[in-house]
């Protein structure tokens, strides 16, 4: 660090204040606050100056020190753009780090997902030329946690140094700077429970009611709360978004009560087909409002649900959603897979009814995730593009999801 005698406050937001006093308690008196937003530049805040980072330098020189007022993870934003820009010199910022910048994978520097054998780096979905990394379920938790680190943490290292490894070519390997505090931030527990459904598009559709013996040894023989424990006690874990519990459908689960109670305490985002009204689901996410329902519907007609869904339970699950997120007041966001099978103006109509009557939050579009991404159906893109313009006019959060893949994701972003 060079040495400067000079410091200056970026940012003349909410927080600029708790900063600049703190930076006056410390013996440093800054010269004035740099924002980039022309209505507030020329103004005063706490007692200095607002101004450009043009004028700022012009006034004051380029030699000072610079102290971002806005919390994380903005400031680390801030603090990139205004290094990468040239602006700034990374040894002018006093409270923000600029992160390296390297290949890696946004699955791998966040996620632990689990199933009934093993704790997976990825989902796969078959985009690495071998067989995606895990960790084996085997042993004590604390083994299967350090196991896990100490893997992860090899591979980061491999693919920033251009090793070959079982991810070469997926297409989720980009260049990024990318967080050096290596904490498991998604948690998906994906352990196959059996369902009561027969998806149309669902490729593991013979575990339909079927669960062995063995199976049933596996997936219940594992402590998953000391997996989370000991991610916690190890400094591990910093959860972002809730616990995924997917994989089958948990209402039938005959062990469900287990699984409730290991994830207890943190958020939840269900999974579930809602034929099934579930009290404990209904406790946790009115009692924690970061937990929510994630159910796909993929129809707006009872008939079309009867030949997507493969039962009749479009009423039900109607009268059951409504019962989780207006009576009960939980969060709910409602879910369609686009098939041939339901890109009719009715279908799409009706789940955009559906959203409106159980006051969904948001809906997520998607696609079956085996088609020829290269060759979708010209009616299955133009479904995604009406199904979105209906939600969005209806005042529902649309989420377009990369199911549809690189090209026709864009297009729908954008449309």
């Amino acid at each position: 660090m060079q040495n400067y005698d000079k410091y200056i406050a970026y940012g003349a937001g909410a927080n600029s204040g708790n900063v600049i006093d703190s930076m006056r308690e410390e013996g440093h008196a800054p010269l004035c606050i740099i924002d980039r937003d022309p209505e507030k530049q020329g103004k005063h805040s706490h007692g200095l100056e607002i101004l450009s980072l043009k004028a700022a330098k012009e006034k004051y020189g380029s030699d000072f020190y610079l102290e971002i007022t806005t919390l994380s993870p903005l400031k680390e934003e801030i603090a990139v753009e205004l290094v990468d820009s040239g602006e700034i010199s990374e040894s002018q910022l006093v409270n923000a780090e600029v992160r390296e910048s390297y290949i890696g994978c946004r699955h791998l520097e966040r996620e632990f997902l689990i199933d009934s054998k093993k704790v997976n780096f990825c989902c796969g979905m078959g985009n690495a030329h071998n067989e995606p990394p895990f960790v084996p379920l085997g042993g004590v938790p604390e083994e299967v946690v350090a196991r896990f680190i100490k893997q992860r943490d090899e591979l980061i290292n491999k693919i920033r140094n251009g090793e070959t490894t079982p991810c070469d070519g997926c297409p989720e390997l980009q260049k990024d700077r990318w967080d050096p505090e290596k904490k498991v931030r998604t948690i998906a527990f994906s352990l196959q429970f059996p369902c009561n459904y027969a998806c149309s598009y669902c490729h593991s559709r013979n575990m339909r009611n079927i669960v062995s013996e063995e199976y049933d040894r596996e997936i219940n023989s594992f402590d998953f709360a000391a997996v989370l424990r000991e991610l916690d006690r190890t400094g591990n874990l910093a959860l972002e978004t809730p616990i995924e519990l997917s994989a089958g459908e948990i209402t039938i689960n005959p062990r469900k009560a287990e699984i409730y109670d290991v994830i207890r305490d943190y958020p939840v985002m269900f999974f579930t087909n809602a034929y099934l009204y579930d009290e404990r689901i209904a406790e946790h996410i009115a009692r924690d409002k970061r937990s929510f329902i994630n159910c796909s519907v993929d129809a707006g007609t009872r008939d079309t649900y009867r030949l997507v869904k493969g039962m009749d339970g479009f009423e039900k699950v109607r009268g059951n959603l409504y019962r989780y997120s207006v009576k009960n007041g939980g969060r709910l966001q409602l879910k369609y897979i686009i098939l041939n099978e339901n890109c009719s103006r009715t279908d799409l109509d009706g789940f955009v009814e559906l959203c409106r009557y159980c006051n969904a939050e948001a809906a997520r579009i998607s696609t079956n995730m085996f088609y020829d991404l290269n060759n979708l159906p010209e009616e299955i893109i133009n479904a995604a593009t009406y199904l979105k313009k209906k939600l969005m006019e209806a005042g529902i959060e649309t989420y377009i999801l990369d199911t549809f893949g690189p090209k026709a994701t864009s297009l729908l972003n954008d449309a």
